[in-house]
């Protein structure tokens, strides 16, 4: 069940007592023992397309508007923009009424616009 709060969160509490630099060898040695030492070519190893769709659910179900310098507000208190739905909004933007330009057809009977793209260099917008 997605939760109904519109801030972030953290997943963890923080450590009751962080690591030290004599603890990250053995952190780094229990890394390497869950590493495959063979590369399995096939349907086995794993994509780098999990990678890829994996950031896009989470950039479908979370957006922060904070600017890219700051000043940053703890999680608990930075509002998400997004729903907890898969909204494809990335895809379909806000819907004919929202993203005209990306529909054609009769109103209540619009389809997803097709077609070949511009070059950016070439694009007007």
């Amino acid at each position: 069940m997605a939760s109904s709060s519109p801030f972030f969160s953290r997943m963890f509490p923080p450590a009751a007592q962080p690591i030290t630099p004599a603890q990250e060898p053995g952190l780094i040695a229990l890394g390497d023992s869950m590493r495959d030492p063979k590369e399995r070519a096939g349907k086995w190893t794993p994509r780098i397309g999990y990678t890829y769709f994996g950031q896009f659910i989470d950039h479908d179900i979370t957006y922060d508007r904070t600017d890219i310098d700051g000043p940053y507000s703890d999680p608990e208190t930075t509002q998400n923009s997004r729903t907890a739905y898969l909204d494809l909004d990335s895809l379909y933007g806000g819907g004919p009424q929202v993203s005209s330009q990306l529909y054609e057809g009769a109103v209540g009977a619009e389809t997803f616009k097709l077609g070949q793209t511009i070059p950016a260099d070439i694009c007007v917008m």
